[in-house]
């Protein structure tokens, strides 16, 4: 017999799909009401939405220990769209991370449903790495040097014409995050189906 879901404790899951000196690709499963797996903002990072079903409420973490109801007033709602992708410069190593809120429907979900998942693709670059020469990127996998590419393209002071999608943030240098161009979404894409 299935387990329901709203009675069993769910975790968030990373896997590495490549990685390739100071750039790697991870790809990140939110099912609705897990714990947050949180790491360290010491590198920039671009988010794909690869799939968020519609309705689903996404939150980043907040200040102060994981789940204390000063972290839990905190969160702060994140509009994410499917196929999107959004660029959250490093933000001197402190902790990011994203909830995928559990909502009154999912209580129809089973153990093992994954209708109400969130699944991104977390592409990160290392500070090291974004400021290498041209000499150095074009020494590493196509991928990579495709992936720097657009990371240099928007990380640099000149983040123009980028709107920013978070909302109720009132620190811009917490956890902003950006809009990527749907063009280069569209290419992100590509380059995440060229290493899976």
């Amino acid at each position: 017999m299935m387990k329901p879901l709203e009675n069993a404790p769910l975790f968030q899951e990373r896997f590495l799909v490549v990685r390739d000196g100071g750039v790697s690709i991870w790809k990140l499963v939110l099912p609705p009401g897990s714990e947050p797996l949180t790491e360290f903002g010491n590198s920039h990072r671009i988010v794909f939405v690869e799939s968020a079903p519609k309705g689903r409420i996404i939150r980043s973490i907040g200040k102060g220990i994981i789940g204390s109801s000063d972290e839990v007033e905190s969160r702060r709602k994140i509009s994410w769209v499917e196929q999107h992708a959004y660029l959250y410069k490093s933000n001197g190593g402190k902790a990011i991370g994203w909830i995928n809120e559990k909502q009154e429907s999912d209580k129809k979900l089973q153990i093992d449903d994954t209708d109400g998942d969130i699944i991104v693709y977390v592409l990160k670059v290392t500070g090291t790495a974004i400021s290498c020469t041209t000499d150095t990127v074009v020494a590493k996998a196509s991928w990579a040097s495709k992936l720097l590419t657009i990371f240099l393209k928007y990380s640099g002071k000149d983040v123009c014409d980028i709107g920013t999608v978070e909302q109720g943030s009132k620190d811009v240098n917490l956890q902003v995050n950006h809009v990527i161009p749907l063009t280069d979404a569209i290419n992100l894409r590509q380059l995440v189906n060229s290493v899976i």
